[in-house]
């Protein structure tokens, strides 16, 4: 719907002009003249107001590509046709004078046809490739026109829940590297969407859409190695483009494309992950293996805020370097990498109960995925166990291997140099295919509190073939996987989240923004009374970015009262045996006097305190390593 505060002043500027002729006895046709420009330049700014409150131009408005377009045309659709060659330098149609940003035409001219040239090749792929043509021709056929209406309905999309209230207030959008992919991604001859570099992008104050991606090669020629380059946005597919001479911009010896045509919005206090990916060329002719540095330039991420200005970040380039290898035969270049599943449980407490054994105690979930070509896993061994730091160790006496449907393929015991080997497996791992695996281990003799984790080492320790049936080199087998600490004890009350909550009171001019959680924590003592102390017993730390060395109790406060199942008994709330009671644990985090840079916090109970009786003494005991399992949601803070 066109926006009445756009559309007032622009009747008004088209009134004034038809009002002009009346008194032109009054001024020289020069006069006149500086007159409607100055006229148009206000127009202009206003068209470009629209635009940022729609996300369509103002020149697009209600139009779809369905003619034929090529020199001589005359319409409303050409002059749409030159805004969008506008939106990307490498398409422009011209710097200055008619055709140039602000001042398209309805005529379909020269300047035109060249620009729409540039247009097919940078798109190559998708226009010139499926009719069989190697360049651009500069008539706007049927693949031309579904590409142009592909980016218009691209533009279109900032409806329903991609829509950002332009009324509301100024936002701020900030751009880090993402820690995914890491830095030295092969990309070998041939091969097709690699993702080679993460940009993280953060949202506060307001909903940010993002529209602009740029990127730059440095001190090489991009397209002597990649033929594409793709952003995406989890599984969606934003942006791509061909890289060649005519679709990239060179300073130097740097080589720049802009990824565009697009929308993507990111909601106020939340985050998206937008992923660059390239394609392999199928035949290099350089020297290889290459390193190809693919940066995101200052202001390279360019999006519009709450109140339609434009936003762009980060202040600092970002970068990531990937190699190009040679393609060779698939067997050459099997390879296999180790990794820690996302599955894999959290820190954690688990009780062995009055007996002090537990028994195929989940530990690690992991993956192994093979690599330009398949690979036979013939053993994983050396799997060590051992204690998180600063604990006491306790070490299973018995290993367990699971596959992904929890079938149990191998069994070992766990030597004395606290190792086990998963020996005689026959694995088949096709190429490009990860399969999944578990390790779970039964323990004995847990008597007092001690603390468990394992370790998969790839390397000399997988004992894995190619196709061929050729072992695989220590370097071509890479990659580790840890589990989060397991904390065991004899016997201990059982611990659990049943709820939690999270809200945010917003910063003001005079007051601090507030992030307040709400705990609800079912204690059941199991075998012996519990004693939970009245003040204490919950600590709560507020954790930044999901970082554990940034937990600390500063700026946070914690209570909670007598549950309802407990007694009152001193200084503590006894819990009978065999029962549970369910405690309300509110804390908040204040950011008073902050003068900190924005980030995500949430709040975490990380250790609960209580006491037993042990030989007629109460006796203290602490259930520790909840940090990841007693959490609130993360907040934008302040």
């Amino acid at each position: 719907m066109f926006n009445k505060k756009v559309f007032s002043p622009i009747a008004c500027l088209i009134i004034g002009v038809m009002l002009v002729p009346k008194m032109a006895f009054a001024v020289t046709t020069a006069d006149l003249l500086a007159q409607i420009q100055a006229l148009q330049v206000q127009i202009t700014k206003l068209q470009e107001q629209l635009t940022a409150q729609t996300g369509i131009p103002a020149k697009c408005a209600g139009i779809t590509f369905a003619r034929e377009l090529n020199l001589g045309i005359v319409g409303s659709d050409v002059a749409c046709l030159q805004v969008l060659l506008n939106q990307n330098a490498a398409t422009r149609i011209a710097v200055s004078g008619p055709g140039s940003v602000g001042l398209e035409t309805q005529k379909f001219g020269k300047l035109t046809k060249a620009a729409v040239i540039k247009f097919q090749n940078k798109y190559a792929s998708e226009i010139l490739t499926p009719d069989g043509l190697s360049s651009g021709n500069g008539i706007v056929s049927a693949k031309t026109r579904a590409k142009l209406n592909a980016i218009l309905a691209a533009l279109k999309k900032d409806s329903g829940d991609d829509t950002v209230d332009n009324n509301g207030p100024e936002g701020d959008l900030s751009v880090s590297l993402n820690s995914s992919p890491a830095t030295g991604v092969k990309v070998y001859e041939g091969s097709s969407k690699v993702s080679v570099l993460g940009i993280k992008a953060v949202a506060a104050d307001s909903d940010i859409r993002i529209v602009r991606v740029k990127l730059q090669f440095e001190n090489v020629k991009p397209y002597n190695y990649l033929t594409k380059v793709y952003l995406y946005e989890g599984s969606s597919l934003l942006a791509s483009s061909d890289l060649s001479s005519s679709t990239m911009s060179k300073s130097g010896s740097d080589y720049t494309i802009m990824l565009d045509g697009f929308t993507d919005k990111i909601t106020k206090g939340s985050s998206k992950i937008f992923t660059v990916k390239v394609d392999g060329k199928d035949s290099i002719s350089a020297n290889l293996p290459q390193d190809i540095k693919i940066t995101v330039p200052d202001g390279g991420v360019r999006g519009t805020d709450g109140a339609g200005l434009s936003k762009v970040s980060p202040s600092d380039p970002i970068s990531r370097t990937c190699k190009v290898y040679e393609k060779g035969s698939t067997t050459d270049n099997a390879s296999l990498v180790v990794s820690k599943s996302s599955d894999t449980l959290a820190a954690r407490n688990v009780s062995a109960g009055s007996d002090g054994e537990a028994g195929r105690v989940e530990l690690l979930i992991f993956n192994v995925k093979a690599v330009n070509g398949s690979v036979d896993v013939n053993g994983i061994n050396n799997v060590v166990f051992g204690a998180a730091s600063g604990k006491k160790a306790i070490y299973p006496e018995t290993a367990y291997l699971f596959d992904s449907n929890d079938e149990e393929i191998a069994s070992a015991e766990v030597g004395s140099d606290h190792k086990a080997d998963f020996s005689d497996l026959s694995i088949h791992i096709g190429s490009g295919i990860k399969e999944i695996y578990t390790i779970k281990a039964d323990y004995v003799d847990v008597l007092d509190s001690y603390t468990s984790v394992v370790t998969v080492y790839s390397g000399s320790n997988i004992d894995a073939d190619n196709s061929d049936g050729d072992s695989l080199s220590s370097s071509e087998k890479t990659g580790s996987a840890a589990s989060y600490a397991v904390t065991f004890y004899g016997d201990m009350p059982d611990f659990s989240m049943t709820n939690v909550t999270a809200t945010k009171t917003p910063k003001t001019d005079t007051e601090p923004s507030i992030l307040d959680a709400t705990f609800t924590v079912k204690i059941s003592a199991l075998n012996k009374d519990i004693y939970i102390p009245k003040t204490a017993a919950f600590l709560v730390k507020r954790m930044k970015d999901n970082t554990t060395s940034t937990a600390t109790t500063d700026g946070v406060e914690s209570s909670y009262g007598k549950p309802a199942n407990a007694d009152e008994s001193g200084n503590y709330y006894k819990i009978g045996s065999d029962s549970s009671a369910t405690f309300t644990v509110n804390s908040n985090f204040n950011t008073e006097g902050w003068g900190k840079t924005t980030n995500y916090y949430d709040l975490r109970i990380v250790k609960i305190e209580w006491f037993s009786y042990v030989d007629n003494k109460l006796v203290k005991s602490t259930s520790g390593d909840l940090t990841d399992t007693f959490k609130s949601k993360k907040v934008l803070m302040p």
